[in-house]
Parts: C-alpha cells; sequence; structure tokens
C-alpha cells in the first residue's frame, strides 16, 4: 500500500509497515489521510488543554510525550504514542537506542536550567523544547506537529501565553511559503542559533 498525493517536503515517509497499521483501511490518498489526522489532532490539543497532567515539569517526561501524541494520532494509528523502534532514513533523527537518553537529557535541560534562566523567555523555552523534541524524532511520523502542539501546550498551561504562530499556519504543509523557512529555521538552530526559529514562531 502506499498513498496516492505529494509528500509533505521534509516529511518522514510513511514506510508499508507504518501504513499496514492504519486504523482507517478506506484511507488511500494523502488528502483523505489530512482529513482523518486533523480532528483527531484537534481532539488531541483539547485532550492537553484540559488535562491535569500538562504541568511542568510532568508534561516534559517521555510518558507525557507518548501520551500527547498517543491523543493526537491514536484514533488513525495502531503506533500513536509509541516510541519507534525503527531508525528513519534522515540525516538528524536520534539513533532508536538514544531515544531515551536524549529525552532525559531534554528534561534535565529544560527543568534544572532553562526554567531557572531569566534571560530566557516563554518563547524562546517553547521553541528549545520544540526543537529539541523534533530533532529526536521520537515517533515514527507526525512529530513536528506533536513537538509545535507541546510548545503551545507548554505556553498555554504553564506562561499562560497564546499559541505560536509559525509565519500564519501551525500546520507549515506544502502548500505554506514558510514550510522551508521552517526547516531552514531547525536547522540553523542545530547550530545553537535559534534567532531564525524565534523570529518565525511569532511571526503572522
Amino acid at each position: 500500500m502506499a498513498l496516492i498525493g505529494e509528500t509533505v517536503v521534509g516529511e518522514t515517509p510513511l514506510t508499508e509497515q507504518d501504513l499496514q497499521e492504519i486504523r482507517l483501511p478506506l484511507v488511500k490518498t494523502r488528502a483523505q489521510l489530512s482529513a482523518v489526522e486533523g480532528p483527531n489532532i484537534v481532539s488531541g490539543k483539547q485532550w492537553a488543554l484540559r488535562s491535569t497532567r500538562s504541568r511542568i515539569p510532568d508534561m516534559l517526561s517521555v510518558d507525557y510525550l507518548q501520551e500527547l501524541h498517543r491523543q493526537m494520532l491514536g484514533e488513525v494509528w495502531q503506533w500513536a504514542g509509541q516510541i519507534r523502534s525503527t531508525e528513519l532514513q534522515n540525516a538528524f533523527a536520534s539513533p532508536v537506542h538514544d531515544i531515551r537518553p536524549q529525552l532525559a537529557t531534554l528534561y534535565r535541560d529544560a527543568v534544572e536550567h532553562w526554567l531557572n534562566d531569566a534571560r530566557m523567555s516563554p518563547d524562546e523555552f517553547a521553541v528549545r523544547v520544540h526543537h529539541r523534541v523534533v530533532k529526536v524524532h521520537p515517533f515514527r511520523n507526525g512529530n513536528g506537529r506533536h513537538s509545535r502542539l507541546l510548545a503551545d501546550v507548554l505556553l498555554a498551561k504553564h506562561f499562560g501565553r497564546e499559541p505560536l504562530t509559525w509565519g500564519g499556519n501551525a500546520e507549515l504543509g506544502n502548500s505554506d511559503p514558510n514550510r522551508q523557512n521552517y526547516l531552514d529555521s531547525l536547522k540553523a538552530a542545530d547550530k545553537g542559533d535559534y534567532g531564525p526559529l524565534m523570529k518565525l514562531c511569532r511571526a503572522s
């Protein structure tokens, strides 16, 4: 089985193994997939904003990251919320054996250092968490959407701030002119330069 339609630039492609575990076998195209994933992501966001688990430090734990992913995509994919056990064919994702250690390092950095840094704004805190999670790519798919929603929930529940705008479209799909800008900004953040990502996160 292969989905018909254009692949989003920079998106982790769905493998045959991934597609075998779709809960909705009538989905045959990328447009149909987007149509069923969209409402699930909305319900995942609603869960996160209501949940008593959505607070620091709990929401930076691996368990919470998994539950958020499950709430976002669990109606569509059997593997939603499961830490991936296969390597991804991209240059930046953490190898499988390093996923949990990298997420544990993120937890320590965020809780022990970033939260106590008076110079770090709420937006920068959320952007750094987003970048580190998406760089690890802990799940088979949906990592960008998951980490952007995580950033928004962090801002809403802990800081009382509005969600990030990402150039006016949090989806950042192929039709979004900011898609390539977003990918380039992530690469800059990989090298320690968060300036482009900070600029884009509040662009309209």
